[in-house]
């Protein structure tokens, strides 16, 4: 005969077992997406520390095709300084959205600059912003949408949250961490250009005029963080997948100032525009040389325009 008591005993036990474990289960997800701590300091294991140092900047015969702004090539010095590993992804910033509330610049002023191609120029599209940006991501994807301003507020709710100093990379750190601590490299990954292993741009998979047809990198629009092989500093999606946002105001002739200078950048605004670098999946492959500079409107949204942090060594708000 069954023992009633020992039964229901046994199925308690059971279901106290079940509950600790789900509590546990369900504890470990809330501090893993929702608990502050575990998320914004998972930031310090996806940076990069950079040393510092002299390097030659600006476009030279290595790099081939120099346009007038890439020169003349000019020595600048750059402190240490982490950078992060991967551009920002869609999860990183809607983490700050749902935090803070923040309306992005394209949701708050009628959508996101797309590339038309019968108008052969960019345009706002209505109903577009970094949600939305008229192609399917994923949340580990590079978000694209984001203003320069939008990005300045994500770096100054991260500091905040953390009670370290981030930033955007200045034009000048961008491109020495690009370069590998400034070699003499077209790309990130060396001198050879793309197979279609090392990064996403503009290849078969697209449909513009500058499309190179020859190549196939796998991906149409952007693709997930980390998918091309990192440069020797172990930094993803250096050259393509999206633009990158700079401290820097735009200006053309500004590496005609600042031969011989430490940490420099452009605080002065010569021009509308903010710094971009690195290119994106709408790029042609000249545009995705790590000594290439792009200027676009601070408070625009862009549909291949991204970015990723920069952090100084003890630096703390």
């Amino acid at each position: 005969m069954i023992n009633i008591g020992r039964v229901l005993l046994f199925n308690l036990f059971m279901v106290c077992i079940w509950l600790s474990l789900c509590g546990a289960g369900m504890h470990d997800t809330y501090m893993a997406s929702d608990d502050g701590k575990d998320f914004y300091f998972s930031f310090d294991s996806k940076m990069v520390f950079v040393k510092g140092g002299w390097f030659e900047m600006g476009c030279g015969n290595w790099a081939e095709e120099c346009d007038d702004n890439e020169k003349p090539l000019h020595w600048v010095y750059v402190d240490d300084f982490y950078i992060s590993k991967y551009e920002i992804t869609v999860a990183q910033f809607r983490r700050f959205i749902n935090d803070t509330g923040y309306k992005t610049e394209s949701e708050k002023s009628g959508g996101l600059y797309m590339y038309e191609r019968e108008k052969l120029k960019c345009e706002r599209k209505k109903g577009t912003c970094w949600k939305f940006p008229g192609f399917s991501q994923n949340e580990n994807h590079p978000v694209v949408g984001v203003s320069w301003n939008d990005a300045k507020e994500f770096c100054k709710w991260l500091s905040i949250k953390t009670g370290k100093n981030y930033r955007l990379p200045t034009e000048a750190e961008w491109e020495y961490a690009a370069r590998c601590c400034g070699e003499k490299i077209k790309y990130p990954w060396g001198n050879n250009d793309p197979s279609g292993n090392e990064c996403n741009f503009a290849d078969r998979n697209t449909d513009f005029f500058w499309s190179d047809k020859r190549i196939d990198d796998g991906y149409k629009y952007t693709a997930p963080v980390g998918t091309y092989p990192p440069n020797k500093l172990g930094l993803y999606d250096m050259a393509g997948n999206v633009w990158e946002w700079c401290e820097d105001w735009y200006d053309k002739d500004y590496y005609k100032k600042t031969n011989n200078a430490k940490n420099p950048i452009n605080k002065k605004r010569t021009s509308s525009f903010r710094i971009a670098r690195g290119g994106s999946w709408l790029s042609g492959i000249g545009v995705c040389r790590s000594v290439d500079r792009f200027g676009k409107s601070p408070d625009g949204g862009y549909y291949y325009l991204g970015f990723r942090i920069v952090r100084v060594p003890g630096n703390n708000k």
